[in-house]
């Protein structure tokens, strides 16, 4: 048997003729269990060749060279395979860097909504006189601290109420088709 090792697969072909192993008795494998040997493998090295050289052949030998695609893969090999990662005895190495610890869940106690007192309180129609925020006194004042006005636009939180404007008058705040927007009437 020839030294084939190192060489090309035609170059190993050719030095087998020569030797008498015709290409029947020729088998070609790719060296790893991750690769795939293509069609067209000429150019590709031969790792290892069975029998060894140096070993007498006969008429019946069957010659077997395992084929990498380059030199340098040949001495590369993670239990058959050429990459390490598709060995299954394969096991990553752990990270080096510390995990952040995840967050225990603590329980907090159920809160319930109270609302905020608001500043102002509910009065009966036409009730007391006062002093509005705005400065003006002796009316009733709306929900966001203003006199009611006979005829003006009236805040959602007043939809309903009924006080006396500054006319002296009784209004409510309510919707008039004819008059788009809520107002007191």
């Amino acid at each position: 048997m020839p030294i084939v090792q190192g060489d090309t697969y035609e170059q190993a072909q050719r030095r087998l003729s020569e030797a008498a192993v015709p290409d029947a008795r020729l088998t070609v494998a790719a060296m790893h269990k991750d690769v795939t040997l293509p069609a067209d493998h000429d150019d590709w090295r031969v790792c290892e060749a069975t029998p060894a050289s140096g070993t007498r052949l006969t008429s019946t030998t069957v010659v077997v060279l395992k084929l990498a695609g380059e030199i340098g893969d040949c001495d590369t090999s993670y239990h058959g395979y050429l990459h390490q990662k598709n060995d299954p005895a394969y096991t990553p190495p752990k990270p080096t860097y510390s995990p952040k610890p995840k967050p225990v869940y603590t329980p907090q106690p159920v809160r319930t909504y109270t609302p905020a007192p608001t500043k102002t309180t509910s009065r009966p129609a036409g009730s007391s006189m006062i002093t509005c925020p705005d400065g003006k006194s002796g009316y009733a004042c709306t929900s966001n601290g203003h006199p009611v006005v006979d005829g003006q636009f009236c805040p959602k939180a007043d939809r309903g109420r009924t006080l006396k404007a500054t006319n002296g008058t009784m209004v409510t705040c309510s919707y008039d088709p004819s008059v788009t927007p809520y107002r007191w009437q």
